[in-house]
């Protein structure tokens, strides 16, 4: 009787001690870890929030006590334009179109799955005025708007 030779049952360390440090390099050179850069204006007090969450990169758009900017062009309008109902206008329009020259500004693939704004507004503005902002952000084809809020 020819007896079988049992092979042996023994994980080849060597192997995935190998391929385990490949990969955690190769995730180590694939992030990417950066500070999320905002400038907030100095009469802007944000409301709180409990979400860890980070921001993705996207264009902002400021709404303060008094004006409502977009940082990257250097551009704004008194908040008093969006005060009324329906936030109609001439200088509700020509907001809409500099809205349109900053989606204009940003790189195709940041708008191949929509447009992503970061919305910074005052904590203690009232929804009718942000509600309008909004609205005329939509007209625009905004898609997705992150509310940013001060954390604590």
């Amino acid at each position: 009787m020819i007896r079988k030779k049992r092979r042996s049952t023994e994980l080849p360390l060597t192997a995935l001690v190998d391929i385990f440090s490949i990969l955690v390099i190769y995730l180590l050179v694939g992030s990417h870890f950066a500070p999320t850069d905002i400038v907030l204006p100095k009469d802007l007090e944000l409301p709180s929030s409990h979400s860890a969450e980070n921001l993705d990169i996207a264009k902002q758009v400021h709404v303060s006590k008094s004006v409502v900017s977009i940082p990257s062009l250097n551009y704004s309008v008194p908040l008093a334009a969006f005060s009324q109902k329906g936030g109609s206008g001439a200088r509700v329009a020509e907001f809409q179109s500099q809205v349109s020259r900053m989606i204009g500004t940003m790189a195709p693939e940041l708008r191949q799955n929509g447009v992503t704004i970061n919305f910074v507004a005052d904590k203690d503005l009232s929804y009718v005025v942000i509600y309008n902002v909004l609205q005329a952000l939509r007209v625009r084809e905004v898609d997705n708007v992150l509310f940013l809020a001060q954390g604590q």
